[in-house]
């Protein structure tokens, strides 16, 4: 139990560390960040893992002392749950930066070309995952900073966390071909998140992203803690100047929500966006039914007021759109320009022990708003 608090109150340390760590170190703030996630993960396992052991308060065989101790252990184990969790609230949403390639760096052999889906448009970057011969493959494709074997300057995935959650799967199949499987193990809160910086410094003003994404039946976003909400960030965009992220989250345990928000890098709050956010329905049958599930995001940034509108649909059916989300930045400052994508982002919850689930990436592609208006030819939209 000291143990345990020590350790709690060395993570609260770190955290503080990650809430006002110098802009010029972002990249190793979200590094700290992911490294304070897991080790509050790793608080909260085995605070449940000592409340599962303990004997039940009603047996019989305690005497008096021994159950008053008990009490006190519970109260402690209570307590170092909550803690983690406030702790967890304190921590600021990670921010995408780019990394600037010093100079041109040959693609390795078994980073998957992106295959646009269609003749009508070229990706700025995508993948389908038909280029990995094994998951060790993907893991080279990912930055050793998020848990891969590759590194910031040549992976496709050059930031995020968990990557050893990741997996090439070859039973579930997208269109006939394998498919990027996420892991999300019970007892813990930990989910990889795989996000991808535009590579040189790129940038886009509108863009377009669209994600084949399938559930395992009985997925869900609840869990054990009673203070924390039933969310998980499903997919995200992040910008340059200011810190903050844009996200498709599932939140109030079945409700989408769509909305953004950029915070300044000296940490002196809001200055950007912000609320409200836009709600655009709720689950349906996607953690029920197998199926895959079309979403595709709008963002643009190119003129004020920012926009991000989501239309949603089975795969292989129309896309619906479900909502549009607007907003200004403080008078006098400039929109941020497009940096990157996140495939998931972090999840609210510590899953129940028997709780382990899955998502499903079939393919996912990003596409330059401003050189085509209408990729996938939405009806009604011009």
């Amino acid at each position: 139990m000291r143990f345990l608090n020590r350790y709690l109150l060395t993570i609260t340390v770190f955290t503080l560390a990650a809430c006002t760590a110098s802009p010029i170190f972002a990249q190793s703030q979200n590094s700290l960040i992911a490294l304070v996630r897991m080790k509050l993960d790793s608080v909260t396992a085995s605070a449940t893992a000592i409340q599962a052991v303990l004997p039940a308060s009603t047996t019989t065989s305690l005497t008096p002392a021994q159950d008053s101790v008990l009490a006190l252990v519970r109260t402690d184990l209570n307590a170092i749950t909550t803690g983690a969790a406030a702790i967890r609230a304190m921590l600021p949403m990670p921010s995408i930066v780019t990394t600037p390639t010093p100079s041109p760096t040959p693609t390795p052999a078994s980073t998957p070309v992106p295959t646009p889906t269609s003749s009508a448009y070229t990706s700025v970057v995508g993948d389908n995952f038909t280029g990995y011969k094994n998951t060790a493959a993907l893991l080279a494709n990912i930055t050793n900073g998020a848990g891969g074997t590759g590194t910031s300057q040549t992976a496709l995935y050059n930031d995020g966390a968990n990557a050893t959650l990741a997996s090439i799967d070859t039973t579930v199949k997208y269109a006939g071909h394998q498919t990027l499987k996420y892991t999300q193990p019970g007892g813990v809160a930990n989910t990889p998140e795989l996000w991808v910086n535009f590579k040189n410094g790129n940038t886009l003003s509108i863009l377009w992203y669209r994600v084949k994404l399938r559930f395992s039946p009985g997925w869900t976003d609840t869990g054990t803690l009673t203070n924390s909400a039933n969310a998980y960030k499903l997919l995200g965009f992040g910008w340059d100047t200011y810190d903050g992220s844009s996200r498709l989250e599932i939140t109030n345990t079945s409700q989408y929500q769509i909305g953004w928000t950029t915070q300044a890098k000296d940490g002196s709050g809001v200055n950007g966006g912000g609320d409200p956010i836009t709600v655009l329905g709720n689950i349906t049958t996607e953690w029920t039914d197998g199926a895959w599930n079309d979403y595709i995001i709008r963002a643009d940034f190119s003129k004020s007021p920012a926009t991000i509108a989501v239309w949603m649909a089975k795969d292989g059916q129309t896309p619906v759109l479900k909502g549009t989300y607007s907003g200004t930045m403080k008078p006098g400052l400039p929109l941020p320009h497009l940096t990157g994508v996140m495939l998931g982002l972090n999840f609210n919850q510590v899953r129940a022990a028997g709780q382990t689930q899955a998502l499903w990436y079939g393919q996912w592609e990003v596409i330059d708003g401003s050189k085509y208006t209408n990729p996938f030819q939405l009806p009604g939209y011009h």
